[in-house]
């Protein structure tokens, strides 16, 4: 959990408990992620990071681009002849950056699709996630 090994998550009191530790946390960072439309239907993600000054010389951003309502047929083992459904599929993985302003561009296609786009900054030495965000695309035109 947030980058460190939580080997009782089967244990749903502990794992509870554990994540209202973590949300109770302050957060070590400060991002804002928006989208836009581009010409010629390109998506435009920018994001604005800004980390504590005691976190910011092993901080670094990853942008992850997911898609939701996936569906898979097995055809063997134990889910054999099941079709299973699949959220937050991660597509494309963008980053490291050091933290800062950054913007990408996505082709028109995935705005097309049901997904978004996840933006972290996480310390590269503890693995520690120190803020996430999320934002779903849902731009028209």
């Amino acid at each position: 959990m947030n980058g460190i090994d939580f080997g009782d998550w089967r244990n749903h009191a502990s794992f509870v408990d554990a994540v209202f530790a973590s949300q109770k946390q302050h957060a070590h960072a400060k991002l804002s992620l928006t989208l836009s439309l581009q010409s010629p239907g390109e998506l435009l993600v920018a994001s604005t990071e800004q980390v504590n000054a005691g976190d910011l010389g092993n901080a670094e951003v990853y942008f992850a681009v997911y898609e939701n309502n996936l569906a898979s047929s097995v055809d063997g083992g134990k889910n054999s002849g099941r079709n299973l459904s699949h959220n937050h599929v991660v597509r494309e993985l963008i980053g490291p950056y050091p933290p800062d302003q950054h913007s990408f561009t996505l082709d028109a296609q995935w705005r097309q699709r049901n997904a978004g786009v996840v933006s972290f900054v996480q310390d590269r030495k503890t693995g520690q996630v120190l803020q996430a965000l999320d934002r779903h695309f849902c731009i028209t035109e």
